[in-house]
């Protein structure tokens, strides 16, 4: 009878990037949420969670810290785009003008 592997390994992938305009090796996308009160206005909001997405990036001296995503900036964007395959621009794909 045949042997039926069913290893799977996962290697998390690290990227280099800039973040805030350090040099950093990105780790993952974190979410961070955090609980708030309800307003004290009548019409106001009622108690809740606020969340939102930051990136876990390690810096060159060894720290770890989380930063926007709008601060990162991926220095093998077109290799990764070029491997990984994207779709002919078709009128579906277009962005409206």
């Amino acid at each position: 009878m045949a042997e039926i592997c069913r290893t799977i390994t996962v290697c998390p992938e690290r990227r280099q990037c800039y973040a805030s305009g350090r040099k950093a090796m990105f780790h993952r996308w974190v979410n961070v949420a955090y609980p708030v009160g309800e307003s004290l206005g009548i019409s106001g909001p009622p108690a809740g969670q606020m969340e939102y997405t930051m990136a876990l990036v390690e810096l060159e001296d060894g720290r770890v810290t989380r930063v926007d995503p709008k601060n990162i900036r991926f220095l093998d964007s077109a290799e990764w785009f070029e491997e990984r395959g994207w779709p002919d621009e078709t009128e579906e794909h277009k962005e409206e003008e």
